[in-house]
């Protein structure tokens, strides 16, 4: 169990699929964000916001 609300996971193609690699505490957005199109960091933002309203 990893406590944590935000965390990198880092994961590896098997011959079963996909499998996890480490988790982090940090993560890096230069391959993701690009990759997928989709701004990561601006969700993360939003999250932390609407949890801090709970």
């Amino acid at each position: 169990m990893v406590g944590g609300e935000i965390v990198g996971v880092d994961l590896m193609e098997s011959a079963e699929g996909l499998v996890v690699h480490e988790v982090n505490n940090t993560i890096e957005f230069k391959n993701t964000v690009p990759a997928t199109g989709v701004n990561i960091p601006s969700l993360m933002v939003d999250y932390l916001i609407s949890a801090g309203k709970r």
